[in-house]
């Protein structure tokens, strides 16, 4: 990917594989803000007067493809042959071609038809999506190939990754933006349940937080006309019919993700649960824990290996002192957030009489989970 991309990056230390986000340091973490590669079509132009041209025989076709950007990402991804040029036709089929003319006998049964040749010179790489970005990063930690070394102290040490967490949020430290998760742009959808008017997208955000009609799901900011789309649904089970072609327009749903923690250490519970498969992102994974009817869900993994979630009605506290989990899996366990009920007073504590000292090196959420895990035994319920 092209470095231009990395808009940020930070580095943490003093974090635990085994007891969340401890002093007992066993790992470091390195977070980068990642931009969206540049959009295909800018790679691509139209011949010089000859911009409409049909298609031939011998391209390969792509039906329901709206969207020029799609035709084009279509066109650089492909991996059968060396995609020189596409055509796409009355706004749904994508044709390309491995030259950067019309390839094989002409086809005359469309009403009109764009050529887009390939323009990019002196290529060294292929600038992926984020996601094949973040699945390339998962392959080589699999096979043990992402590490490096850095001079400390006239030594080299060595650092060898071994997990990593894609949130498709607009930023994960922000308090309304980390709720969110981008699902699709140049699309909007032609029935919304509220039309609002607002000029940004952190304006549209905080609508969505802030309805009181019914909770919202799903929203559309469209940035030329200034307007926000609420939708009470999930994007997961809004029918794809239902999306409009729209270049200024980006897609948004409520993240299930926020509401849980990650335990680092490739950590995976050996208690028995439901298991789904075909699962290619945490975010879905954690959707699947939130709206499980067979279980109480407070934990879940997902394994990139295997494309598996796996719920459990244990949290990983429930387990943690008697070692019913495995560690250096291809798993990433995430358990659910347990401080989300408390109120924060700051710089506030009780005499010795009013609390139990029941944990040291903790974060909140392990000390809320404690505290609510209490109640019947007379713990007091603060933290």
């Amino acid at each position: 990917m092209s470095p231009v991309r990395i808009a940020d990056i930070q580095v943490e230390d003093g974090v635990s594989g085994v007891i969340p986000n401890t002093t007992n340091a066993d790992m470091i973490t390195v977070s980068v803000k990642l931009l969206e590669r540049a959009p295909y079509i800018y790679t691509y132009r139209t011949p010089l007067g000859e911009e409409y041209q049909n298609p031939g025989s011998k391209e390969k076709s792509i039906s329901d493809i709206e969207a020029l950007e799609d035709c084009a990402a279509l066109c650089s991804q492909e991996e059968a042959f060396t995609c020189k040029s596409f055509h796409h036709c009355d706004y749904e089929v994508c044709f390309l071609s491995a030259t950067e003319n019309t390839d094989g006998n002409e086809i005359n049964s469309y009403d009109v038809c764009r050529h887009w040749i390939f323009n990019l010179t002196n290529k060294t790489f292929e600038d992926y999506p984020t996601q094949k970005v973040y699945t390339e990063i998962l392959t080589a930690i699999k096979n043990r190939k992402f590490s490096f070394s850095i001079l400390y102290k006239e030594e080299q040490v060595n650092f060898e990754a071994s997990a990593s967490l894609h949130y498709r949020t607009p930023d994960p430290e922000d308090l309304v933006k980390v709720q969110f998760t981008l699902e699709a742009s140049s699309a909007t959808i032609a029935s919304p349940d509220v039309v609002q008017n607002v000029t940004t997208m952190d304006e549209c955000l905080n609508v969505c937080v802030l309805w009181k009609a019914f909770r919202c799901q799903t929203l559309i900011h469209m940035r030329l006309e200034g307007q926000c789309l609420l939708i009470a649904r999930d994007f997961s089970v809004i029918n794809r019919t239902e999306l409009v072609p729209h270049s200024q327009a980006f897609i948004y749903s409520r993240s299930y993700l926020v509401d849980y923690k990650p335990v680092l250490g490739g950590v995976a519970l050996t208690t028995s649960g439901p298991v789904y498969t075909k699962v290619d992102h945490i975010e879905t994974c954690a959707m699947y824990c939130s709206k499980e009817k067979s279980i109480k869900c407070l934990s879940f993994e997902w394994c990139y290996d295997s494309m598996e979630c796996h719920l459990h009605s244990e949290h990983f506290l429930d387990v943690s002192g008697g070692g019913d989990y495995l560690l250096n899996t291809s798993c990433i366990h995430f358990s659910s957030k347990t401080d989300n009920i408390f109120t924060r007073y700051g710089n506030q504590g009780m005499p010795s009489t009013k609390h139990k000292l029941a944990l040291v090196n903790s974060d909140t959420s392990s000390c809320a989970k404690l505290c609510t895990d209490g109640k019947s035994s007379g713990v007091p319920v603060s933290v």
